[in-house]
């Protein structure tokens, strides 16, 4: 084979060249349609069939591309004609591969996302297109890399004037870029979504209306928009009182009794007293309404009354049709409610009594009285 190699001129030699990596084309193709496709199939995966049939004429034009760049140099051109094939046969190549990651990265990121496996990568689907676009400016950046390089650019000065402009942009926009990037995060990992109730740390609560990538929007009760900056959102304590499997909420209210009641008796006129609320959950399994003894206080017994409700928007006017039916209930069974009360007492002194006979007598007080007084 050797011998015959060199008796070609080479022209022939690379026409040889050009040839062989045609029948690896095609070899590949064979395989591929006879046996790799139908061991593909017998898996329960769908990404080795998608992967394979993305991949596979890529494979066999890459091949005839590299045995031409390989033919061109054996044939030893003109240098100008030889720099100017090579580099473009590289760039059709670094186009055709950038395509195949493209459409491989998202192919993976819609199957993970599809997913409902727990042990595996979880993405949200909300949050594909942001991975999407973090893909292709990877690829885009690579493969303009490795363009610029086939074509004998020089990409060092190109790349420290870049890297110089990032960290410019930086500084002079971090507070922009701390939200942006938070946003993404937001988006990303869906701690809360458009209807969810959030409460801030801050007490502020509102229902969510639109996650930005700047900024959430919450609209509370009193119809007033609040714009929080992603950042915010990200390092603070939030508390989402919809995010959990279900959406009902359950309302706690402190009330305390009198010490020596009969708590049974209590319970019983709390639970009766707060049926027929609109908007309490009475027959949800698991859910009805209960009273417990939270702890024995200074001056009363210390109950919490607890409550599940249909919607955490209506917790306020909820609180107060419940408060009511507390109260109600708990005045008609003649039940005492302890409040905060205080004895005064006086002590006699050595001035004492004479200064209270002084102002039991109204003459010696008006007599006591100054002009300023009057």
């Amino acid at each position: 084979m050797r011998e015959f190699l060199l008796q070609l001129t080479p022209h022939e030699h690379a026409l040889v060249i050009l040839l062989f990596g045609m029948v690896l084309a095609v070899g590949f193709e064979l395989l591929t349609r006879r046996l790799l496709l139908s061991l593909v199939r017998r898996s329960s995966s769908r990404l080795d069939d998608e992967l394979l049939g993305l991949i596979r004429h890529p494979v066999a034009i890459s091949a005839i591309l590299l045995s031409g760049i390989w033919a061109v140099t054996v044939a030893n051109p003109p240098y100008w004609l030889l720099g100017f094939i090579e580099s473009s046969l590289q760039t059709l190549l670094v186009g055709i591969w950038a395509r195949v990651a493209l459409r491989g990265g998202h192919l993976f990121l819609e199957l993970v996302a599809r997913s409902n496996d727990p042990s595996t990568l979880q993405i949200h689907p909300r949050s594909i297109p942001i991975f999407d676009f973090v893909l292709k400016l990877g690829v885009f950046a690579v493969a303009g890399y490795l363009v610029l390089t086939a074509w004998g650019i020089d990409v060092s000065d190109i790349a420290t004037s870049f890297g110089l402009a990032t960290v410019a942009v930086g500084f002079a926009a971090q507070e922009s870029l701390s939200n942006l990037f938070a946003g993404v995060l937001i988006i990303a990992d869906a701690p809360y979504q458009i209807g969810d109730v959030l409460v801030l740390d801050n007490g502020d609560r509102g229902t969510v209306v639109d996650i930005g990538i700047r900024s959430t929007r919450l609209l509370t009760k009193d119809d007033i928009e609040i714009i929080v900056p992603n950042n915010i959102m990200v390092n603070t304590r939030v508390i989402n009182e919809t995010g959990g499997p279900n959406r009902p909420c359950r309302v706690r209210v402190p009330i305390g009794v009198a010490y020596g009641v009969d708590l049974d008796h209590v319970k019983q006129v709390l639970q009766e007293g707060l049926t027929n609320i609109p908007g309490v959950l009475y027959q949800a399994p698991g859910k009805p309404p209960a009273v417990v003894l939270r702890q024995f206080g200074a001056s009363s017994l210390d109950l919490d009354v607890l409550i599940w409700i249909l919607e955490p928007e209506d917790k306020l006017p909820m609180l107060d049709a419940i408060n009511t039916a507390i109260y109600v209930a708990l005045n008609r069974a003649s039940i005492e409610i302890p409040f905060p009360q205080r004895d005064v007492r006086l002590y006699a002194s050595a001035t004492g009594p004479a200064v209270l006979e002084e102002l039991d007598n109204p003459v010696a007080r008006d007599s006591a009285e100054t002009p300023l007084d009057r």
